[in-house]
C-alpha cells in the first residue's frame, strides 16, 4: 500500500535545522512535524502572543522557511496482530514467572534473530555477577560468543554454557530461553 502524505516544517535557512517548535523554538536536525498547516499557524499564532502586546514577527523564524514535504508510505513490513499481541502476551507471561530483565533479553534477542543462536542462558547468583564475569576473562569467553543483560548471559553453544556451569562455584540456575518462550 502506498500512500503519500503532507508534513510541514520550519527550516533555517543558514544551517537547514529545524524548528523544535513549542516557545521559544530551539533548532534541530529533526525538529518538529506538523500534520497540517493548520497546525503550524497555531504554534506561530502562540508565540506571536495572546491577549497582551502582539508581536509583529518570531525573530528565531527571520531567516527561516516553511516546508512543505511529500511524504510517501510504503509498507517496509508487517505483522499479523495477533501474532503481535501474542509476543506481548508472552513477555508479559515470562516477565511474571521470571522477571523483566529476562523478558528484556529474549525481546531482544527475538528482535535481532538471534534466539536460536544464544538460547543457553546461566543465572549466577546476582550478588556474584563480578566473579561470574570474570570467569568469562579469566577461560578467554569472548563478548561473541555470548550475550547478557542484569545477571542473565545466554551462551550460543551449549557445551561452552555446560562447561562454565562446571566450572562456576556459586549458585547458578540454567535456562533453554527458546523452550523457554515457546513455553507461553
Amino acid at each position: 500500500m502506498t500512500d503519500e502524505i503532507k508534513i510541514y516544517k520550519i527550516r533555517r535557512r543558514r544551517d537547514g535545522l529545524y524548528s523544535t517548535g513549542g516557545a521559544g523554538p530551539s533548532f534541530s536536525k529533526k525538529g518538529k512535524t506538523w500534520d497540517n498547516l493548520g497546525h503550524v499557524s497555531s504554534h506561530v499564532s502562540n508565540n506571536l502572543g495572546n491577549y497582551g502586546e502582539i508581536n509583529k514577527t518570531i525573530p528565531a523564524y527571520a531567516d527561516c522557511d516553511l516546508v512543505e514535504i511529500i511524504v510517501r508510505h510504503e509498507d517496509a513490513a508487517k505483522l499479523d496482530m495477533v501474532e503481535y499481541v501474542d509476543r506481548i502476551v508472552r513477555r508479559k507471561r515470562i516477565a511474571k514467572k521470571h522477571g523483566n530483565v529476562l523478558a528484556e533479553l529474549i525481546t531482544e534477542l527475538e528482535k535481532k534473530n538471534q534466539l536460536d543462536t544464544f538460547r543457553w542462558c546461566l543465572v549466577p547468583n546476582p550478588f556474584n555477577t563480578q566473579e561470574f564475569q570474570q570467569l568469562l576473562v579469566d577461560r578467554k569467553i569472548k563478548k561473541s560468543q555470548y550475550r547478557t543483560r542484569s545477571n542473565f548471559y545466554a551462551f550460543a553453544e551449549k557445551d561452552r554454557a555446560a562447561m562454565v556451569r562446571l566450572i562456576y562455584t556459586g549458585a547458578i540456575e540454567s535456562l533453554d530461553l527458546l523452550t523457554l518462550a515457546e513455553e507461553f
